[in-house]
């Protein structure tokens, strides 16, 4: 991570909590639940802005010997931590909300309209913050080595072309920030969602304001908790997914198999797996049944190609030669060949 990045998340983060102490005064006075609610949300942003920095500090940490694949993981963890704190401070909202549809309490609108109109800029100035750093870091990652990754697939490897050992260090210049990073992915989730929530209390206020009708602040208090809860689950669900070794979101498996058999000197694709190094680095295995491998370093290059344009830098291909090469009538070969079709499906 470098240091524009670091004052760019540092600069969100005190921002964020700095401004929330201020709703959360704001909300207090004037007795609006919605403020407070959209106070909270802003809190849960700040921690996930401030564990993102952590875990993407604790994530760029060297290999070691106990941890082969670095700390990466920790940006899973995190993201798992915000999605289950977001549904606690969820079932809280809903409670008060249910609460003050009960017992209605007095709503200074024109307090509440001020406050949250500036909170509405503070929103969009995180907004922006963290798309200028998710530009950023979609076109800075993976310009180093992956911990652990040597590129050991085979003994022939040692003689592939230096072009091709360039481009494994290519940017990916099309990835978006919640493609790259599932930890920055639910923090800009938080922001975007106490966006709305500041939209929410302004549209309270007004209408406390101007017709004195209180029930307006529970309910727009619940529309609030209903996006954050949209937002943690769907966090929650993709942090369990990728925390458990499965296929991230963005890669589709069948789809890449099915690409990677169709390279020149591949009979079979078998054995295949994808999975999370980090919140934005994944790892491919793959075992490949050759015609020869004689082309094997050839073939190696454009299959780490491929699997790069799917957005994996972390890759290991075992070479298998293929049995039935040397058998001139095939026959013994359909099934095996048919199988490379659908051996991802």
């Amino acid at each position: 991570m470098n240091r524009t990045t670091q004052q760019r998340l540092t600069l969100a983060v005190t921002v964020t909590f700095g401004f929330a102490l201020i709703e959360a005064l704001g909300g207090w006075f004037a007795g609006s639940l919605a403020l407070l609610a959209d106070a909270s949300h802003m809190v849960t942003d700040g921690a996930a802005l401030a564990l993102a920095l952590f875990a993407a500090w604790l994530a760029n940490r060297p290999a070691s010997p106990r941890f082969s694949y670095g700390w990466g993981r920790a940006e899973l963890l995190t993201a798992l931590v915000n999605a289950a704190t977001m549904l606690v401070i969820v079932a809280g909202i809903v409670w008060e909300a249910w609460q003050r549809w009960r017992n209605p309490t007095p709503i200074d609108g024109p307090l509440v309209v001020g406050v949250a109109v500036i909170g509405l800029a503070v929103n969009g100035l995180v907004v922006w913050l963290l798309g200028g750093h998710a530009h950023s870091h979609a076109h800075s990652h993976d310009h180093d080595h992956d911990p652990g990754h040597d590129h050991s697939h085979a003994p022939e490897h040692q003689h592939e072309p230096e072009s091709a050992r360039k481009t494994d260090h290519e940017p990916e210049h099309s990835a978006a920030l919640g493609e790259a990073n599932l930890n920055l992915k639910g923090a800009l989730l938080h922001v975007i969602g106490d966006l709305l929530g500041s939209v929410a209390a302004i549209l309270s206020g007004i209408v406390v304001w101007a017709t004195g009708w209180t029930p307006i602040d529970p309910l727009l208090s619940l529309l609030i908790a209903a996006l954050v809860a949209h937002a943690s689950l769907r966090l929650l669900k993709e942090a369990l997914t990728r925390l458990l070794d499965g296929v991230p979101p963005t890669v589709a498996l069948t789809t890449l198999g099915q690409s990677l058999a169709e390279t020149p000197n591949v009979r079979e694709i078998h054995d295949l797996h994808v999975w999370s190094l980090s919140g934005e680095r994944f790892a491919l295995t793959a075992h490949v049944t050759v015609e020869t491998l004689t082309a094997w370093p050839e073939t190696l290059a454009q299959l780490e190609a491929k699997a790069r344009s799917a957005g994996i830098h972390h890759t290991t291909f075992q070479p298998e030669r293929d049995p039935c090469a040397a058998d001139a009538t095939r026959n013994t070969c359909v099934t095996q060949s048919y199988r490379t079709e659908t051996a991802q499906k």
